[in-house]
């Protein structure tokens, strides 16, 4: 029997149509945490306070999905949980509240199940599925995902494919397009859990890697403004089934080599400009600088919405006070060498004496800070803190070997001041920055002192946020 119109396939089908259109009355609350780690990558955590439904048309059978399904004590129940990108998951888990690995649908199980719940939107538009149909909606629900473009849209849009007509696309709804549209670029992730267990409210916890934004990518004089503190580097972050719960929070932990400015979820539809930032919407903004962001909403099931903000900046107790010191004490000492009378000169007598480990100490331990790595977000400008610091360490191993190399005359002052100016120009860029941050940051305080309360509309503290740096 074709497992596609075997009469337990409809009711799977039908079934796990149900329950994902029903997942905000059994999702109580979804929590996404992001954890940035070092380089291009960081692990996605999705937590799912959930009941899963006792219902025995999703009762899996080991023998195959559209087998006969018998209620025993063993038996699991197949669970939707969410929507997920067509890509490889890497060190991909699933797991209960306890700790304990829960298995999922194959790859062939889940196209399956997918073209099943398509066949019933279909059926519910009064379409009847033919062949063509079918085969449309297996290349859709299959594993590839370069089949989110022309395909897809001529056959959801005009009723074709491969230049057959197949129905007509008038009788098609608007929801029951877009679910299709869904299984274009994301396969659902159906987990198996023990049948006895649905019914009880449990957490199940999903996580995998998740590629980060290369900041190294920017152009170089956001990289000068993000570095020196003039600006905030903006993110954007795909949030995962926030419209499939009562209540969707998202969760940022902060690297330790970076500062969260803000972090706020998009405004619902029904969202209203003199609404406060806590309250109906929940708590959409968090602008409190903890290493963990936390925001919270909830959405209207099928609407559009687009991806939350971040906003980090480069921290000064970080690399960018260790940049400016750097440079503050390479030039300084180079001056000093040079308008001190007999500095120089004694150097220049003594070049293996005490004096000359003032340089190399200070070098090698410069050179040190210039080589630990970090997360991708925020490489580029942190790159270019290093590449500073790097200089004025290399700068001092160069003024030592001139000393030890015994250069005299002209050449040395020429090779001393060509150290010494750029670290000059370079410190002073660094300090104005600073001054010019500290005094923003005080006008800031003095204009919004008071607005932390919940009176602040969604408007002011986003945009409050937004301006920080």
């Amino acid at each position: 029997m074709d497992p596609l119109n075997a009469d337990n396939g409809r009711l799977l089908g039908e079934a796990l149509l149900d329950v994902v259109l029903r997942w905000p009355k059994w999702v109580h609350r979804r929590v996404d945490s992001l954890h940035p780690l070092e380089g291009e990558w960081g692990r996605r955590r999705h937590s799912i306070d959930c009941q899963p439904p006792p219902d025995p048309r999703l009762i899996y059978n080991p023998d195959g999905l559209f087998v006969e399904q018998r209620e025993e004590e063993t038996a699991l129940s197949i669970v939707p949980l969410l929507f997920m990108a067509k890509r490889p998951l890497r060190d991909f888990n699933i797991q209960s509240s306890d700790g304990t690995t829960i298995p999922i649908l194959g790859t062939d199980e889940t196209t399956l199940a997918g073209v099943l719940m398509m066949k019933r939107i279909l059926e519910n538009n009064k379409i009847t599925v033919t062949p063509t149909i079918t085969a449309a909606l297996t290349a859709i629900a299959g594993p590839a995902i370069t089949l989110v473009g022309p395909e897809v849209e001529e056959f959801l849009h005009h009723g074709r494919w491969n230049n057959v007509s197949c129905f007509d696309p008038r009788q098609l709804s608007e929801n029951g397009r877009a679910l299709i549209e869904v299984f274009a670029s994301k396969f659902l992730l159906m987990a198996l859990l023990p049948l006895r267990s649905t019914g009880v409210r449990q957490i199940l916890k999903v996580s995998s890697y998740w590629q980060v934004e290369d900041s190294s990518k920017m152009g170089w004089l956001e990289k000068v403004a993000i570095a020196v503190g003039l600006k905030a580097l903006k993110l954007s972050l795909p949030l995962e089934a926030p419209d499939r719960t009562r209540s969707y929070h998202l969760e940022f932990h902060t690297p330790l080599e970076a500062e969260c400015l803000s972090l706020s979820l998009p405004k619902p539809d029904d969202f209203q400009e003199n609404d406060t930032v806590s309250g109906l919407h929940g708590q959409r903004i968090d602008i409190l600088h903890m290493p963990v962001a936390h925001v919270h909403g909830n959405y209207r099931a099928g609407t559009e919405i687009d991806d939350a903000e971040l906003y980090l900046a480069v921290p000064r107790s970080g690399l960018q006070n260790t940049a400016l010191m750097a440079s503050f004490f390479t030039s300084v000492l180079m001056l000093l060498s040079m308008v001190l009378d007999d500095a120089a000169t004694v150097w220049r007598e003594n070049p293996g004496n005490a004096a000359t480990a003032l340089l190399t100490a200070p070098a090698l331990l410069m050179t040190f800070l210039a080589t630990k790595s970090e997360s991708a977000l925020l490489r580029g400008p942190l790159n270019l803190l290093r590449e500073v610091i790097a200089f004025s360490g290399l700068t001092l191993f160069v003024v030592a070997a001139s000393l030890i190399g015994e250069l005299q005359g002209p050449y040395l002052l020429l090779l001393w001041w060509t150290i010494t100016i750029p670290n000059l120009l370079i410190s002073s860029l660094l300090l104005g920055c600073r001054i010019v941050n500290l005094w923003r940051e005080r006008d800031r305080v003095n204009s919004t002192h008071g607005n932390q309360d919940f009176g602040v509309t969604y408007t002011e503290l986003q945009l409050n946020s937004a301006e920080r740096r």
